[in-house]
């Protein structure tokens, strides 16, 4: 395949990286609507398919220690600035009296980590709060850590065949209680990690559009029908449409047409990606730059969702229920993003409580041109 490369970076899966960043971004904003009913069928999956995509077999303990570095210092940097904000919040507000039962609750929520709302029913615990969109930090690292001990173990047990297991148990697990660090989300998402290896490793992104073409009018067909019927909805594991064949639901055909539109979708976006990487230079810069630092942007999106009134901005300027409103309220959005990104590159103390390193701009040029000198020294 013809791959575009930006500084030893396949280019166009940033760029599809920051496709899916923003259509989360869209799809949290606007809840409801077609349009997020569109972006759910493959955001999500999505990200993990590319994981497995750029898959490639590590030493255990190298994988735990990136993962660790990549996803879990953001993940708890940002429930650390939830919990600051909660105990100043209620010191202003005279409540201190209620701060170490809140800090508790937000405490154990963080440790827990799951999206979405609780079915436990153990008696010692309470009932679990959702740590929201940050699921995915800690189902992601799951996902990563049991996909590449399974590529370990494939020589004893088929790798289509232990994914399909655990996704299976993961599924059916989730009709009743949610595990912490969202397991059931993390298993169920090795469906989509593995497609995107086989895929990788067969080429078929690049083989599909170019020899067989007859195969993207039914995988366009499977993502609209999932897109007007079904629910992916991977934070509770749940894979499913409203479909009825012969006067029966079929939790299994129905759960295949939504993976399998996740699948389609993320394959898609992709492809849509090399396109841009090739054709649009200067979207595809920024939504490169997104993609790369997508994970941080995830982290205050949380925060921003949160704490800044974006719709209550919007509605000074335009009406609601406008395409102008919903453009509107993505830009304030959108800045408040890249400010914060901005202050993360730029001060050390925020780059090391996001990233687990300094990444300042000087830094990250000290390394490009240590690159360069050893690729002249080969």
């Amino acid at each position: 395949m013809d791959r575009i490369m930006n500084n030893d970076r396949l280019e166009y899966v940033d760029v599809a990286k920051g496709i899916g960043i923003i259509c989360t971004i869209i799809g949290h904003t606007f809840t409801g609507t077609m349009t997020a009913r569109v972006i759910y069928t493959f955001h999500m999956p999505m990200f993990f398919f590319i994981s497995g995509y750029l898959y490639h077999e590590k030493k255990t303990k190298d994988l735990f220690a990136k993962s660790v570095k990549r996803l879990l210092v953001p993940y708890f940097t940002t429930c650390l600035c939830f919990l600051g904000y909660y105990v100043v919040d209620k010191i202003l507000t005279d409540n201190i009296d209620i701060i170490a039962k809140g800090l508790r609750l937000h405490g154990l929520a963080a440790l827990y980590g799951i999206g979405s709302n609780s079915k436990m029913t153990i008696s010692f615990l309470p009932d679990i709060r959702i740590v929201g969109v940050l699921w995915f930090l800690v189902a992601m690292f799951v996902a990563q850590m049991v996909f590449n001990w399974l590529v370990k173990i494939k020589k004893y047990c088929p790798l289509w065949l232990s994914v399909g297991i655990l996704a299976g148990a993961s599924y059916v697990t989730a009709q009743w209680f949610f595990l912490p660090w969202s397991i059931q989300p993390a298993l169920g998402a090795l469906v989509f990690m593995y497609a995107g290896y086989v895929i990788r490793q067969k080429d078929w992104l690049y083989e599909i559009p170019k020899h067989h073409k007859f195969f993207m009018l039914p995988m366009a067909g499977l993502w609209v029908v999932s897109m007007l019927y079904g629910t992916c909805n991977m934070v509770s594991n749940q894979y499913k449409t409203s479909l009825v064949f012969f006067g029966y639901r079929l939790p299994i055909v129905n759960g295949a047409i939504v993976i399998g539109a996740g699948i389609c979708g993320s394959m898609f976006v992709l492809w849509l990606s090399t396109l841009i990487a090739k054709y649009l230079k200067l979207l595809a810069r920024f939504l490169s730059y997104t993609g790369r630092e997508s994970l941080v942007v995830l982290c205050l999106h949380k925060l921003e969702l949160n704490y800044v009134p974006s719709m209550d901005w919007a509605k000074y300027f335009l009406s609601e229920n406008t395409f102008g409103f919903s453009a509107l309220v993505m830009v304030f959005k959108l800045i408040i993003i890249y400010i914060g990104l901005f202050l993360i590159r730029r001060i050390p103390v925020f780059s090391l409580a996001f990233y687990g390193t300094v990444k300042t701009p000087r830094q990250i040029r000290k390394k490009k041109q240590i690159k360069r000198k050893l690729k002249r020294l080969k």
